[in-house]
């Protein structure tokens, strides 16, 4: 966070250069992920313990847990999860589509524009539908 910072105030108050916008922002993004990667390789691994905590707490997919899971004797937490990644990545999808389907069809309604309204509705609706089916097949413990 420092480091994106950084960047973009020195990119919006003191660089002259004649850079476009686009051009300081993809630079930005570079400088931002080259910091950030140097941050994780430099610095000490959490602590095991926290590990766990986060992952009791949490509950993140196992997928790319695995191997921390089997080091850590956590190996009975690693075969508890009954729903698969590719289902939990739909149901967030889904559920994107059903908040914003709702939100763009309130806002399409208020402005009185009844064919979008309808087409935004109709998606929230058959996206609630699809979550509300799929919902029972995740897990969530």
């Amino acid at each position: 966070m420092i480091i994106s910072f950084i960047v973009a105030f020195y990119f919006q108050f003191m660089y002259e250069g004649d850079l476009l916008a686009y051009e300081k922002l993809v630079i930005g993004v570079l400088i931002t992920t080259a910091g950030w990667i140097a941050v994780t390789f430099l610095t000490q691994p959490e602590k095991d313990d926290v590990l766990s905590k986060f992952y009791q707490q949490v509950r993140p997919h196992n997928a790319g847990w695995k191997k921390w899971l089997q080091k850590s004797g956590n190996i009975a937490i690693a075969h508890d999860r009954v729903s698969s990644l590719g289902l939990d990545i739909s149901a967030m999808i889904i559920g994107c589509l059903m908040v914003y389907g709702y939100l763009f069809g309130l806002g399409y309604w208020i402005y009185g524009d009844i064919f979008r309204t309808l087409i935004a509705f109709g998606i929230a609706f058959a996206s609630t539908f699809i979550l509300l089916k799929i919902w029972p097949r995740l897990s969530f413990s």
